[in-house]
């Protein structure tokens, strides 16, 4: 008989880099990460799994509805990470927009984007750790103050877990690079839930300079 696959924990780190209200970005750094672990099971992502995070990104609550109670949700397979979109709302995946019901392939780091039918809400980067073995899973929450998702919690498995979650919160932001951007004919055409489309930026063409803070309306 082959051997049992062994249970894993696997941390991922959720930053805030766009919100679509401006006194967001007077909040402290804490204030826009969020740290998550799951026991091998589906990471689930939205308003009701990550409440106090989500409040603290979209202040408004009319537009926060936006995004669903739950989302999405990462799972990892041998093909590696995918998400699939749970929602009737949008959900990019670095720019491309993902139909309800569908799936994406995730690679380490991943801009996940949620809009209005209007324009751009928030946009989040999701950082993947490496997965922890560990000697077993038995799926209950042990209230760890930067877990929002069920982890291990046989003896020494929560320490191995800080320990990964630790080396992904270390990781410093990537700092922007001295470089200036063009652009041209840019826009971007959303996919609605039950068919049709959404054109949510219509063509434009610019120049940013490097060090300057850009957001496209």
């Amino acid at each position: 008989m082959p051997p049992a696959a062994t249970p894993t924990c696997s941390a991922a780190l959720l930053e805030c880099i766009f919100s679509s209200a401006p006194e967001v970005a007077a909040l402290p750094a804490e204030k826009l990460r969020i740290t998550l672990l799951t026991a091998g099971g589906p990471l689930l992502l939205g308003r009701a799994q990550q409440t106090d995070f989500f409040q603290a990104v979209v202040p408004d609550a009319s537009l926060r509805a936006h995004i669903s109670r739950s989302h999405c949700s990462v799972t990892w397979g041998l093909g590696g990470a995918q998400i699939t979109n749970l929602s009737q709302n949008i959900l990019l995946v670095n720019g491309v927009s993902v139909p309800p019901r569908q799936r994406s392939p995730l690679s380490d780091v991943t801009e996940l984007g949620f809009c209005t039918p209007v324009g751009p809400l928030l946009l989040l980067r999701l950082t993947l750790s490496r997965t922890i073995p560990s000697a077993g899973c038995n799926g209950v929450s042990t209230g760890h103050p930067i877990a929002e998702s069920l982890v291990c919690a046989p003896e020494g498995m929560v320490s191995a877990a800080e320990a990964a979650v630790s080396e992904v919160q270390q990781r410093p932001l990537s700092e922007p690079e001295g470089a200036n951007l063009t652009f041209k004919d840019l826009s971007f055409v959303a996919t609605l839930p039950g068919g049709g489309s959404k054109t949510i930026l219509e063509p434009c063409s610019g120049h940013l300079p490097a060090g300057e803070l850009v957001a496209i309306m």
